[in-house]
């Protein structure tokens, strides 16, 4: 994972197009088809045109790509395929795809109904991509094999709950869709993580020293192996990256420091799933949701994005990330001070990025409370008092913009 991912293969261009369909917009074409055409699969020319038009500027190139032998298109492929690709949460498209092969509208689906789907899943993803569609033969084993593993109940019936977590928790299937669609599930995201997180602890242990009871790594070492390691990265970025970790210019790293820094380095790279390094929205709920541990909702995502997006480009490089998560040093540096960052998240009760007074207060309270224990019961009413009044004027000096609350990067210059 320190190599540069593989690219997607196919007709890049027609791949970045439908990444600009909504996912809901599939899901109308395919209710049209169903009330107007259904049973019938295959669709000709002027119907793929009728259904697709809205949503598609050219069906052309489309049309041409699915189309089977006699000029026509198997509806429940082209679905599959704009439906993986679309922009959306990803749930919904397991949600409104599980549905649509779904026939008896029963609330779970067979045997035959499965095989139906990875079908028309794999044949629409193989003709997109331009890859070998696969022996029907494989394919029908494929589908056997797959049902008796989701099927935990042995009940000859898969419901929606089984089907998700096994398209989720299927390392092999993670990695098709990463590798040839660029989707990416949390899942998948977490898992690359974690991987990069070992890699991290396995640098730092082939190369650290002993000291005083405390493991070291010379930051020489650092950016030799950095260097060559992370060849594709602008060189910029990474001497940010080692000013950061030797802010204090001690010539050297504990582990603590060490993996403080690669955490967030490591969520970046995993989140960043074509390694552009830039992230758009949908990328940076990932990445937030692998910081924090916890789902973002859409409100926090899009408020996070105007804090951290210094260029106003709509989506968020490296550089941007580390920035926005450095404290400053009072020196002119910058340094990763997680504990003022577990703070801030602790206090942030509503999970919105954000703190107000009253949980900026707790905070000073916290910082003065054992000075405030020493003094006699008539000295912590003025203790108190003076704190309330400090941590006003601190709060009021911190609020830029007046909002009356404190976002992160407000916050973190509670540190100097």
């Amino acid at each position: 994972y320190l190599n540069v991912p593989s690219n997607q293969k196919g007709d890049k261009s027609i791949l970045r197009f439908f990444k600009k369909i909504q996912t809901e917009k599939c899901f109308l074409a395919f209710t049209e088809y169903y009330e107007t055409i259904y049973p019938r699969r295959e669709l000709n020319r002027e119907e793929f045109d009728e259904l697709f038009s809205p949503i598609l500027n050219n069906t052309n190139t489309c049309f041409f790509k699915l189309k089977k032998d006699g000029e026509k298109v198997d509806i429940y492929e082209a679905f599959v395929a704009m439906t993986v690709f679309s922009v959306g949460d990803f749930d919904l498209k397991l949600l409104g795809l599980f549905r649509s092969f779904d026939v008896d509208n029963g609330g779970s689906i067979d045997r035959t109904e499965l095989l139906n789907f990875l079908h028309a899943a794999i044949n629409g993803l193989c003709k997109l991509l331009d890859l070998p569609s696969p022996n029907p033969n494989n394919v029908m084993e494929y589908s056997y094999s797959v049902f008796k593993t989701i099927d935990g109940d042995n009940s000859g019936e898969i419901e929606f709950t089984e089907f998700k977590e096994w398209i989720k928790n299927s390392a092999e299937l993670q990695d098709f869709l990463l590798k040839y669609t660029g989707v990416q599930t949390f899942e998948a995201a977490q898992r690359r993580f974690t991987e990069q997180i070992d890699i991290y602890h396995d640098i730092f242990d082939s190369i650290s020293v002993e000291f005083m009871g405390e493991k070291y790594v010379q930051m020489t070492e650092v950016r030799r192996i950095f260097t060559k390691a992370l060849y594709f990265i602008d060189k910029k970025i990474l001497e940010r990256l080692f000013l950061i970790m030797d802010y204090n210019n001690k010539g050297a790293i504990n582990e603590t420091e060490f993996m403080t820094i690669m955490k967030p380095w490591a969520s970046f790279s995993a989140t960043d799933i074509n390694n552009d390094n830039q992230l758009d929205i949908h990328e940076l709920k990932t990445l937030i949701w692998l910081m924090d541990g916890e789902e973002p909702d859409d409100r926090r995502v899009h408020k996070d994005l105007k804090l951290i997006d210094e260029d106003g480009s709509g989506t968020i490089d490296r550089m941007e990330w580390i920035q926005y998560l450095a404290s400053p040093s009072g020196e002119g540096t910058a340094y990763f001070d997680f504990n003022l960052k577990q703070l801030f998240d602790k206090n942030d009760k509503d999970h919105d990025g954000s703190v107000s007074f009253e949980e900026f207060l707790n905070i000073i309270m916290e910082t003065f409370e054992h000075e405030i224990m020493l003094k006699s019961e008539e000295g912590k009413a003025i203790a108190i008092e003076s704190v309330k009044a400090l941590a006003q004027e601190i709060f009021k000096t911190l609020d830029q913009d007046g909002q009356e609350r404190l976002d992160w990067c407000e916050f973190k210059g509670y540190s100097q």
